[in-house]
């Protein structure tokens, strides 16, 4: 994969993510996991929208929990990761999210996922993602290869003060991810008893 990397979109990334702290987060519209996927793709959708430039920018879209299926022969298997960001036939990012608000972030098998479809994108092999529940007139293909630019990102509302050492600054999450070297982008919202959610994000390149 080429390690120059899509800023425009890492930026949507980012601002969307900000706009969910401040707004639904911050007015305690948010009690789920599930409820901050769905703001948080709104939010990006919005972003994607407003920010489009030329026709091509039109195809892009968004899947959510899109059953990927990976691999060849006897060999497939499939996760569902929480967002996935399309243009017209390459997948452009894939995003995990986590809600731990008053808890240490449980990240291992998230990240673990987004390593084995790295992986396997380097392995030349195609993700299709699977919409066998549609009923209509075929209009999408639901073929993609990954993009070579890709982005593999994680996003978390968690309590850092539950961590072992009361910070995630050895982790992978905040140090970096050799196995996701140049292509990762972490998400982060720190929460406090005492004061709104500290926002940042961290990228591996």
């Amino acid at each position: 994969m080429k390690t120059t990397i899509r800023k425009r979109l890492r930026s949507q990334l980012v601002e969307s993510w900000k706009t969910v702290l401040e707004k639904q987060y911050a007015f305690q519209w948010i009690n789920s996991e599930r409820s901050l996927q769905a703001y948080f793709a709104t939010s990006l959708d919005t972003v994607l929208r407003s920010t489009q430039k030329a026709a091509t920018e039109l195809q892009r879209r968004l899947f959510i929990e899109p059953t990927i299926r990976i691999g060849k022969g006897k060999k497939v298997y499939e996760c569902k990761p929480d967002v996935v960001v399309c243009n017209k036939n390459k997948i452009i990012a894939v995003i995990e999210l986590k809600y731990q608000p008053k808890s240490k972030p449980t990240y291992q098998d998230d990240i673990k996922k987004l390593e084995l479809l790295k992986k396997d994108v380097e392995q030349g092999t195609l993700l299709n993602i699977s919409n066998s529940r549609y009923r209509g007139p075929v209009r999408d293909s639901t073929t993609y290869s990954f993009a070579e630019d890709g982005l593999f990102v994680w996003a978390g509302i968690y309590n850092p003060e539950k961590h072992s050492d009361n910070t995630l600054k050895n982790t992978s999450l905040i140090s970096g991810n050799s196995k996701l070297q140049g292509c990762f982008l972490t998400l982060h919202a720190e929460t406090y008893a005492e004061h709104d959610p500290l926002v940042f994000h961290r990228s591996s390149w």
